[in-house]
């Protein structure tokens, strides 16, 4: 997250405009295509012999049947996905979609199924066709590794000095007859992102998980003893307070007071 917020910041800082996409998989890890992860195994990563033989016989021959009010279905066999909740599972998806970035001249960032995609530019309207124009690419090679983006659930967001409403309203990004949503902040791994970059939607949320941890701590606080007060500080109030604080640890003075006065 510390990467994505400096890149936009600096972006910002230059007078250049970052459309910034958020895309979320449809089923990412139950569409993974067998062959096509055993070639990228064999192609991309070097595996052959008895290693590539022992991920082969991993991923063929699984079966799987359903049960509904006692009755159950015929064993099928399974040609695609990956084993959720298996420590391989993961490791193999990230294996499967880490040449994404080649395909487009976004700056890509991988997490499992969330990808980050961004590109930044001086002229709005440029930026515009570039971005369209790029995910037409990406959209390809879902195509070509039977993937899909789950346009419900993937949005932008729209960073830069002076950005002009009537320009930043006629913004569109667009992938065939779908049109992906514009959002004023962006909720990424835990963190808020808003288009302002200060801080201040990231903030909020902050301030209402420590009023909930406050509020635990003070009914509790004659009931238990000092060490078990201890644990649920660090449970529910110092997680919040140091996760990506390198981040949004940054934000201005006056915002955490605006924040501050809003509270109360």
């Amino acid at each position: 997250m510390e990467s994505i917020y400096s890149d936009l910041l600096h972006n910002y800082d230059n007078g250049l405009f970052t459309c910034s996409l958020f895309t979320d998989l449809s089923k990412a890890f139950d569409t993974v295509n067998h062959n096509i992860l055993i070639k990228k195994l064999h192609q991309n990563y070097g595996l052959n012999g008895t290693a590539l033989q022992l991920f082969t016989s991993y991923l063929t021959n699984r079966k799987q049947y359903t049960v509904v009010n006692g009755a159950k279905s015929n064993c099928r066999n399974i040609a695609c996905g990956i084993p959720q909740g298996s420590t391989l599972g993961p490791l193999l998806f990230i294996m499967y979609i880490n040449d994404l970035p080649l395909c487009s001249k976004f700056k890509t960032i991988l997490y499992a199924d969330d990808t980050y995609l961004s590109l930044s530019h001086s002229s709005l309207s440029t930026l515009q066709s570039m971005v369209n124009n790029e995910l037409l690419k990406v959209h390809d090679w879902m195509s070509l590794n039977k993937l899909s983006i789950n346009y419900a659930k993937s949005m932008y967001l729209l960073t830069g000095k002076k950005i002009q409403s009537n320009l930043a309203e006629d913004f569109l990004v667009t992938l065939g007859n779908h049109q992906i949503k514009r959002e004023q902040s962006v909720k990424y791994l835990g963190v808020i992102v808003d288009e302002k970059l200060n801080w201040s939607s990231h903030l909020k949320q902050i301030e209402t998980k420590l009023a909930f941890a406050s509020s635990v701590i003070y009914k509790t606080r004659n009931n238990l003893p000092l060490n078990t007060l201890k644990l649920l500080y660090y449970s529910f109030a110092y997680t919040h307070l140091s996760y990506c604080v390198i981040a949004w640890g940054s934000a201005t003075t006056s915002h955490f007071k605006a924040n501050l006065c809003e509270t109360k």
